[in-house]
């Protein structure tokens, strides 16, 4: 009898555990999924890794604002996850590759604008140039973007920004910031990102008079729905596919030294 009452006190004792465990949420970026080459680590790193891992190791970046940076990371995830995809696939579903190809080349096509205008802004001629043979050849032979006959004729595509702009001006990146939505970021790209906001709209003003459009803001609408679509179809990363619990800090260091390096080429 008093056996009987020890094993239901302790299956009962495990079961509240295992309840525990189920309801127990811990973040996505602090978990790693089992896997039998791994040895038996905690799951959930201690506090000292996480501050060895956001300021003591090499990985380590300015990131004063990583309360904010981490909820808009998760926000970032989740909106990827049950908006972005899903509008991706139906994107995808509707034009075939061929198709979403010529809309990916005539879309880079009408970037090599703001990429001429920081060109020259950077004091760089050379690939001011050949940017500019980019836009002629593509626009042209290329009829209207939608074949990228340039690259074949060895007239690579390089992409410049205001964001590199001001940090070839001397501007400081500036602490780390995760932009809603659009994702990594610093002070500097950000404020960058107003600049080829005007060059762009203006570009795309001047199409819009050339080809009488007369509604507007429907064009604009589909403009940047297609333009965001696009981007994120030719993009491969996924969020919490890494398999790491730093997750967070790897894609904020390597978009911090992607950026240093896009500012000295």
């Amino acid at each position: 009898m008093i056996n009987a009452v020890v094993r239901i006190a302790a299956l009962g004792c495990l079961l509240m555990t295992l309840c525990a465990c189920v309801t127990t949420k811990v973040a996505p970026e602090l978990t790693l999924d089992d896997r039998s080459f791994r040895t038996q680590v905690s799951h959930a790193p201690s506090p000292e890794e996480i501050t060895y891992a956001t300021e003591d190791s090499y990985i380590g970046v300015d990131d004063p604002l990583h309360k904010f940076n981490r909820t808009m990371y998760a926000f970032n995830s989740r909106f990827d996850t049950y908006v972005f995809l899903p509008a991706v696939s139906v994107y995808e579903a509707v034009f075939i590759p061929p198709l979403r190809k010529g809309i990916s080349n005539s879309i880079d096509n009408l970037n090599e604008v703001p990429n001429f205008v920081n060109s020259v802004l950077q004091a760089k001629p050379e690939r001011a140039f050949k940017v500019l043979g980019r836009f002629l050849v593509n626009s042209t032979l290329g009829v209207l973007g939608l074949f990228d006959v340039a690259t074949e004729m060895g007239i690579d595509r390089r992409k410049e920004d205001f964001g590199q702009t001001l940090g070839v001006w001397g501007v400081d990146d500036g602490p780390y910031l995760v932009l809603p939505v659009l994702g990594p970021s610093n002070v500097r790209d950000t404020a960058g990102l107003v600049g080829d906001y005007f060059i762009t709209y203006y570009e795309m003003e001047a199409i819009y008079d050339v080809a009488d459009v007369e509604d507007r803001d429907t064009a604009r609408n589909v403009n940047t729905g297609v333009r965001a679509l696009n981007a994120r179809s030719t993009t491969p990363f996924r969020y919490y596919s890494t398999d790491t619990p730093f997750e967070y800090e790897f894609v904020r260091f390597l978009y911090t030294k992607k950026r240093e390096l896009d500012v000295e080429r």
